[in-house]
């Protein structure tokens, strides 16, 4: 599985399409990013470290 993920994300982040509302992300956040993947990784990392706080 992991040989399976390291070849796809060597491809390129372009397949990814798991998009969101950015309408829909809490207030004082932002998800900035060049694609979908950038913006959910960032989203995530986000949203992680305010609930650590």
């Amino acid at each position: 599985m992991a040989d399976y993920v390291r070849g796809k994300y060597a491809t390129g982040t372009a397949w990814y399409t798991w998009s969101f509302d950015p309408e829909e992300v809490p207030a004082g956040m932002d998800a900035p990013g060049a694609d979908w993947h950038a913006r959910n990784v960032a989203l995530k990392q986000e949203l992680s470290a305010k609930w650590r706080a």
